[in-house]
């Protein structure tokens, strides 16, 4: 699945999604992480349909045997904190991931 993921987003660099604008800004380096055997990661930003305020957000999604968890990590406008986020937040999906597969 994290193949099929990783050539989408690398496949399409701006699409609609519900209406919203979606641009995808770059992808997102993840560690090695124990136990997992594939990782992608990346960074997209949001421009809502309804006028709402524009968002960056990046997604990790990190695989083991069968299981895939996936995060997302939402911090306003700025990139960095957003790749920082999903970094963080990914390393305890990973941890959890190994413990119940």
């Amino acid at each position: 699945m994290i193949d099929q993921v990783k050539a989408a987003v690398e496949g399409c660099k701006e699409y609609e999604d519900s209406g919203d604008q979606v641009k995808v800004l770059g992808p997102v380096e993840l560690p090695r992480y124990p136990r997992t055997e594939a990782r992608f990661g990346f960074c997209y930003s949001t421009t809502p349909a309804d006028g709402g305020e524009a968002y960056i957000a990046c997604d990790a999604y990190i695989a083991r045997d069968h299981v895939v968890s996936s995060v997302t990590v939402v911090r306003g406008d700025d990139q960095e904190s957003s790749r920082l986020g999903v970094l963080f937040v990914g390393a305890l999906a990973a941890e959890a991931l190994a413990k119940v597969v």
